[in-house]
């Protein structure tokens, strides 16, 4: 009898507490992944830290796919996750790909220098800057957007690559190859040139076939002319309506256009033989350059950096390969930023349309980590 009471008096206390959770409003569960990736982000658009689209996902599981604000300022027109944007610098990732694809093949030595490969440029220094120094921004040669006027002021010179290359090629080097770093678009517009030199083929060409055809990215390209690409999210320069010029046209280090379900089938082929063997991944992975050889300050070189990729969390040269390899774009009137957890399978993607926001986020790092560790081991 005193059993039955027990068992009668925790059910009338369970129903009771079930009652006191619903009617103040309580979850009697924990948040779900998408509900707090969807804060998240809200929260940072009505902060004013971002106004775009996002994208976050677990293999091929779209976790969460949203956007915020306008992809329009005149006409008010609302962002959508479907838009294609530009990736701006998260170009370098696929120009180190195809840079280490040729690697493989035995077509570029990371040894060679930049003199064997493209002989025609004028540097004095062109015999003592290797492949590996260029990818990993170690050549100390100097940046062209801060060396030459208008870069800085929203106003690009109308030169062509040959010419910013041939004016940076007159400077002085920043430090000697290898003794520094110091985060440069120079590198790879170079290695731009030496992917068309050594292919006989365009580097949109080259990228077509050697990643977009191969993983299925059919909304993404190379293109010179952002403002031709049909849907493309406006980028409008910061606090104005006005639209950002274009300067697309120095190819590998900034130019190709995406979306977000595309970036997200470029992350999942990170470390898998689609594109790369496995020995080369793990040198694309691995630590080339660290923050405390940082002669000039940039975001980038806050984290250290592999082939293509900054690698925070890393922290020993030549080490163990890192967890978290990512890479940020940032543009006249955008920004965009890439984000793969290699060990737990996590792709996060995501762009603003609005000049003047950086591209990471303020805490997002710590968020991203807390949900793809505390979500790891818990889908089927």
């Amino acid at each position: 009898m005193n059993d039955q009471h027990n068992h009668i008096q925790i059910a009338i206390n369970t129903l009771a507490l079930l009652l006191i959770l619903y009617l103040t409003g309580l979850p009697c569960r924990a948040q779900a992944p998408a509900d707090k990736i969807e804060n998240f982000f809200h929260s940072a658009y009505e902060a004013g830290h971002f106004h775009g689209a996002a994208i976050v996902a677990r293999g091929s599981d779209v976790i969460y796919r949203g956007a915020f604000g306008l992809a329009d300022f005149e006409y008010e027109l609302p962002n959508r996750p479907e838009m294609p944007f530009p990736v701006h610098s998260i170009t370098k990732s696929f120009t180190a790909i195809l840079v280490l694809q040729l690697v493989e093949e035995g077509i570029l030595n990371l040894n060679g220098t930049l003199h064997e490969y493209l002989p025609d440029y004028p540097s004095s220094a062109a015999d003592r800057i290797t492949i590996h120094q260029m990818m990993t921004h170690t050549s100390g040669l100097p940046e062209f957007m801060l060396a030459m006027p208008g870069w800085m002021e929203f106003d690009p010179p109308d030169i062509s690559a040959d010419s910013a290359l041939a004016f940076v090629a007159g400077l002085p080097l920043e430090y000697e190859p290898g003794e520094g770093y110091a985060y440069t678009n120079t590198c790879y517009v170079l290695l731009g040139q030496i992917i068309e030199r050594v292919t006989g083929r365009s580097y949109a060409e080259v990228l077509e076939e050697r990643i977009l055809a191969p993983l299925e990215m059919h909304d993404t390209q190379w293109i010179a002319d952002l403002q031709s690409v049909p849907g493309v999210v406006r980028q409008h320069l910061p606090g104005r309506q006005d639209e950002a010029p274009n300067y697309s046209v120095y190819i590998a280090a900034w130019g190709i256009v995406s979306t977000l379900d595309d970036m997200l089938r470029f992350g999942r082929s990170l470390n898998s033989k689609r594109l790369l063997d496995s020995e080369t991944w793990r040198l694309v992975f691995t630590p080339h350059a660290l923050p405390e050889s940082e002669v000039r300050f940039h975001p980038a070189t806050q984290n250290p950096y592999g082939y293509g990729f900054a690698l925070p969390g890393s922290d020993t040269p030549g080490g163990d390969p890192a967890r978290v390899a990512l890479h940020a774009g940032l543009g006249y009137g955008g920004s965009a930023m890439f984000i793969r957890f290699l060990e737990e399978d996590w792709t996060v993607v995501f762009w603003s349309n609005r000049g003047g926001l950086p591209p990471m986020i303020p805490g997002l790092m710590p968020f991203l980590m807390e949900i793809t560790t505390s979500a790891t081991g818990t889908a089927d």
